[in-house]
């Protein structure tokens, strides 16, 4: 448990999404989709995560929060500050 706590612990980035029972991608809802998004008529399937992790090697607890970014319209890195 103590190597799996030491490498599991950090900060996770990552994209996650929702099925239906049949594995179709369900889209977001409209009202977290950028006017943009909608004008160019692109549907966006996906959030961008977020998920700090922190195991505790002596007590085999985990904990994490996973964090649903909103969609944004232009550079990724212009938005990250």
């Amino acid at each position: 448990w103590s190597e799996f706590a030491r490498n599991v612990s950090g900060e996770w980035d990552g994209h996650g999404a929702d099925f239906t029972r049949e594995g179709c991608p369900i889209e977001l809802p409209k009202n977290v989709v950028p006017t943009a998004y909608r004008e160019w008529e692109v549907k966006v399937f996906d959030w961008q995560t977020q998920c700090p992790t922190l195991a505790n090697p002596y007590e085999h607890t985990l904990l994490y929060k996973n964090t649903e970014l909103l969609p944004v319209v232009g550079c990724e890195a212009d938005a990250a500050t």
